[in-house]
């Protein structure tokens, strides 16, 4: 059964030339939302024009500057008339590896995009986000902001500082009528990771599955989340269905990181 959840509400989604970002704002359009792609990727128009006859539009931006998510923010106002929704799924990480080994310049430029480019865009959304009176923003982290990985600490600690915001622009942005929430994929069965598994797998002499098999082992469901499983949850934390929810994690890893 078709559901129109989004009828009238003006969503902006970050890094929405790919993967969850293109998962989420495709799944609003196409549930009757007016849908702006945001992404540093040209492609990002021709993405948003797969949505077919919703009413979408694709924004070429860099989000690390107030000007860019400025630029985005004002053309939304301009185009749908307000902003209802802001999903913040632009990221970056680093080279696997140790603190010790680690090149903290490629810390910091992680940092920039995941924790400050993301408050970035917040801090440029939230004017037309009070405006709306039912403003919703959903920040996807990762389980990692928990459930420690040793090879991506400068990953995982920017995400990690960045779910204690979302608690912290919950409770401050509650009195305007906006919730902040944030959703935390795990290892996801999406063409990245198969790509990055297959290379591997070749370079070690092994098959893809043998790599994959401790990641779906650790799971409580034996299979690893989609893009379209966590664009499920991304869309039900920003619709009215989730009216009454703000500052939460909602995990979406197969029960791998148990609370």
């Amino acid at each position: 059964m078709s559901t129109q959840r989004f009828a009238g509400k003006v969503m902006v989604v970050t890094g929405a030339a790919q993967g969850i970002g293109r998962a989420v704002a495709l799944r609003a359009a196409a549930e009757g939302g007016k849908v702006l792609f945001v992404d540093r990727a040209e492609f990002v128009s021709e993405v948003a024009a797969e949505a077919g006859g919703a009413e979408t539009a694709g924004f070429v931006a860099d989000l690390e500057t107030y000007e860019g998510a400025a630029s985005a923010m004002a053309f939304a106002v301009r185009k749908f008339g307000g902003i209802d929704i802001l999903i913040n799924d632009a990221f970056r990480a680093e080279a696997p590896g140790s603190f010790e080994k680690a090149d903290m310049a490629e810390w910091r430029a992680v940092a920039d995009v995941n924790l400050w480019g993301t408050l970035t865009m917040i801090k440029a959304a939230l004017p037309a986000l009070k405006a709306s009176g039912t403003g919703a923003i959903v920040n996807i982290n990762t389980h990692g902001s928990e459930a420690l990985d040793p090879d991506f600490g400068g990953y995982t600690s920017s995400k990690a500082a960045l779910q204690h915001l979302t608690r912290h622009l919950a409770r401050e942005f509650g009195p305007y009528g906006i919730r902040v929430n944030g959703v935390h994929p795990g290892p996801m069965d999406a063409l990245p990771r198969r790509n990055f598994l297959d290379a591997r797998a070749a370079a070690l002499g092994t098959t893809a599955d043998a790599l994959d098999a401790p990641a779906r082992e650790r799971t409580s469901l034996g299979h690893l989340a989609s893009a379209e499983d966590v664009a499920r949850a991304v869309t039900f934390l920003a619709s009215p269905l989730a009216r009454s929810i703000t500052g939460q994690a909602l995990f979406v890893d197969g029960g791998a990181w148990l609370h």
